[in-house]
């Protein structure tokens, strides 16, 4: 693999990361929402 591949592959992980924690924290506050 290039270089730049392996770049863009790593910029994609970071991306999902983010999107999944913040999916992930939105769940668990409409969770604590609906529990409390």
């Amino acid at each position: 693999m290039s270089k730049q591949g392996i770049r863009s592959l790593i910029y994609c992980l970071l991306i999902c990361g983010v999107i999944w924690s913040a999916v992930v924290l939105k769940i668990l506050h409409a969770t604590g929402v609906f529990n409390g």
